[in-house]
């Protein structure tokens, strides 16, 4: 017989609403009433989330839609862990120079080991044609004091058009940029080392990419260790992906970049298809979709970089990459993220029919030896529906364990859903029996990001939403919503009632104790914090109670709340 171990912790709040936090639903970054704009979102060690987009100001203009008057502002703000807002209601102004608002295709924002923010806007502070754009790095501390001056650092000379931005944090605390710019015809790829003070370290135009008869695209970051950093980038018109390893004072590591793929992408940018992650040792994996036999089926691929240079993948294709799955369909948005456990990488993608009006979602893991540990065609999440997938990501959970997120577009407009699913890394065995579909299809939403802290041991997504003001004019909001995925049961020693045989009772019942008669109410979750049941008007008396209640084998959480309490019980079915 199937035994429950129950343990009793007198400690509030677990699985109720944190601060703000709304379960099943997402909190606005800022206030309604405006519109605010998506540009990027970090999550720090002490679960604050932090938020950098640009909204409308409209003291001198009608409205949004008055363009010869309205200025963008770039506004920062921060959400702590209990979904409280940090910087007020819009937020903390970082720049209200005139800009190009629809110029999204930057990374803005960074934490650093310190728990800084490092933000990066692009503005036309230093010159008058909008066109010519500077951008400009700032330091700001968790309490929003701008440690590198009130108007940042200049990157590069503040009259180039310029975009991609990307960072990433060097071993003694400094900040490596890179960005591409134009360079005549053609394109180029600066970089600049901004020191912990923010002095700038290096002659951009010297240290970067650039030629007068080639053209480099799309740089990305990743930390490498010891003062070092790998930069992947794409060369040429067919843009022919490559990585360089580089030193703290801009130099290159490797006796010659590496070259990770072909290219053969055509016209369709970069940022759009890629997806650039450390490797957990050192090196660096990307994840792409690709047409490489010209059939019109693009196929998922995964190549490998290690902190050598090599290709991990050698061998494994004519091109050293790894085909990530044989199923026949297209595939489109393969994500990518290192194992935690070291032994290899994970994928997760959407797969159409031909004409995409069909679509499911597929994961897949891969040796570092390149070898398909999920078979040939993956794992499915989702089976093949007659509706839309998108805006997948994937993200590290319980030591083991990964999470998947994605979007289902259902009937129409106003109909999208917010699902999850976890599972386990090294067999791909699912952890919850489906997907859970967190958010409901009541409204029109798109841009599902998520993000973790590892720290708090929870996750936190992030997706926009259209609404309509009082004038009927569409506006977009920014909705953030947490999910725990770990129970922290560390509470005061006089707050925990001991274990003991006492506890142990059969698979149909359980044990909570009360010091006065009440009336409870009874909610089940899974570690998930996905509520399975519900037990209302419960009649308890002062002292111990029995709780007739079962499901499958398992770990769960019940939540006891009375007028003057909230118990939690910790139950594990055997």
């Amino acid at each position: 017989m199937k035994k429950l171990i129950v343990t009793l912790f007198l400690f509030l709040g677990m699985f109720s609403v944190y601060g703000q936090w709304v379960e099943n639903q997402g909190i606005p970054i800022v206030t309604e009433g405006t519109s605010i704009y998506d540009n990027e979102t970090v999550v720090g060690k002490d679960g604050t989330t932090y938020f950098l987009g640009y909204c409308p100001n409209l003291k001198e203009a009608e409205d949004e839609y008055d363009t010869d008057n309205v200025v963008y502002e770039y506004r920062l703000q921060a959400i702590d862990k209990n979904g409280v807002r940090k910087f007020g209601d819009l937020g903390l102004l970082i720049s209200d120079y005139p800009n190009r608002s629809y110029c999204v295709v930057n990374d803005y924002l960074y934490l650093d080991k310190e728990g800084n923010i490092i933000v990066v806007v692009f503005d036309a502070r230093a010159h008058e044609y909008e066109d010519l754009m500077g951008a400009y790095a700032y330091k700001i501390s968790p309490e929003g004091e701008m440690l590198w001056g009130e108007d940042g650092v200049l990157l590069g000379n503040g009259r180039d058009l310029v975009a991609a931005m990307k960072m990433v944090e060097l071993s003694d605390g400094s900040i490596v940029f890179a960005w591409m710019r134009s360079y005549g015809q053609l394109m180029a790829i600066d970089l600049q080392r901004i020191s912990a003070e923010g002095e700038c370290q290096w002659n951009p135009t010297e240290v970067g990419l650039n030629s007068e008869t080639v053209t480099y695209q799309y740089p990305y970051l990743v930390d490498a260790g010891m003062n070092q950093f790998i930069l992947v980038y794409a060369k040429g018109g067919a843009q022919d992906l490559y990585a360089r390893k580089m030193d703290f004072d801009g130099t290159s590591v490797w006796s010659e970049d590496t070259r990770i793929y072909r290219g053969g992408w055509g016209s369709i940018p970069l940022w759009t298809i890629l997806d650039v992650k450390p490797s957990g040792d050192g090196g660096v994996i990307l994840g792409w979709n690709d047409d490489r036999s010209m059939t019109n089926i693009e196929t998922a691929y995964m190549s490998y970089v290690t902190k050598d240079g090599e290709i991990g993948f050698s061998g494994a294709s004519d091109n050293d990459d790894v085909k990530l799955n044989y199923s026949g369909f297209r595939n489109f948005n393969c994500k990518v993220m290192a194992d935690p456990a070291g032994d290899g990488f994970l994928a997760f993608w959407r797969e159409t029919s031909d004409g995409q009006s069909w679509q499911r979602m597929v994961m897949q893991k891969v040796s570092k030896e390149g070898e398909l540990l999920y078979g040939d065609e993956g794992i499915m999440i989702a089976d093949f529906e007659e509706t839309s997938f998108g805006y997948n990501s994937i993200q590290p959970g319980n030591e083991g364990e990964a999470a998947l997120f994605y979007m289902r577009q259902n009937a129409g407009y106003g109909d999208v859903d917010v699902l999850y699913i976890t599972f386990k890394t090294e067999t791909g065995e699912f952890i919850m029996e489906e997907p859970h579909q967190l958010i409901a299809g009541t409204e029109e939403r798109s841009g599902l990001s998520s993000y973790i802290c590892q720290e708090e041991g929870f996750w936190i997504l992030k997706w926009k939403e259209d609404y309509k003001d009082e004038n009927n004019n569409t506006l977009e909001k920014h909705l953030l919503c947490r999910i725990d995925y770990r129970v922290n049961d560390t509470t005061s020693v006089e707050n925990i009632i001991a274990s003991s045989n006492d506890f142990y009772h059969s698979n149909e019942q359980f044990m909570v104790k009360v010091a006065n008669a009440c009336k409870a109410h009874i909610e089940i979750f899974d570690l998930m914090g996905r509520k399975i049941d519900d037990i209302n008007n419960v009649e308890l008396n002062a002292g111990l109670n029995t709780i007739a209640w079962t499901n499958k084998r398992g770990t769960y959480i019940a939540k006891l709340s009375t007028d003057s309490e909230v118990l939690t019980c910790k139950i594990l079915i055997k």
